[in-house]
């Protein structure tokens, strides 16, 4: 297994704009196997975002397939 945490000094709003574009492309596309706990909560400072993944190259494809090419065009 592969997890980590992620702070991000935004408001929670950015989180939810990137996710509805992330939850797009894989609703026409596929994508995120390997995936198996995805959380984000606000905090003081901005928010949090956790992911626990089968394992590190579960997440590198991910990012490969569904992160930076699709994700750069749509936001």
């Amino acid at each position: 297994m592969y997890g980590y945490t992620l702070h991000f000094p935004a408001p929670i709003e950015a989180y939810l704009a990137m996710h509805q574009a992330v939850l797009q492309v894989l609703a026409e596309e596929g994508g995120g196997d390997g995936l198996l706990v995805h959380v984000a909560y606000p905090t003081d400072r901005g928010f949090d975002l956790t992911e626990v993944w089968e394992s590190k190259e579960h997440l590198d494809a991910f990012n490969r397939e569904v992160g930076a090419g699709h994700l750069a065009h749509d936001t």
